[in-house]
């Protein structure tokens, strides 16, 4: 993924971090609108799974943690790229 995921706009990248792991972090923390944002993300999950077939239980559980891990791979991609350190079956892009 690394190869390829710096070529997600920023804007997204925020979009997702403000709609899934914030609230995800603030309802670790005990905020109630956290944990209803942290429901609804679930929730829509959940629904989209079940509309395309995918694996409801428990994949819709780990979203959260799932978008984190892709906002954390993106990081990766932008950095690489960057550096002119992105590779791709040995060959330097």
């Amino acid at each position: 993924y690394t190869k390829s995921l710096h070529t997600m706009p920023l804007a997204g990248t925020v979009v997702l971090a403000g709609l899934y792991v914030l609230p995800a972090v603030a309802a670790v923390r005990g905020s109630r609108s956290g944990q209803l944002a942290v429901a609804a993300g679930i929730a829509g999950r959940a629904v989209a799974a079940r509309r395309t077939g995918s694996r409801v239980w428990p994949d819709s559980l780990a979203h959260p943690v799932s978008v984190t891990l892709l906002l954390w791979l993106t990081g990766r991609s932008h950095l690489a790229h960057r550096q002119g350190t992105l590779r791709w079956k040995g060959r330097a892009l």
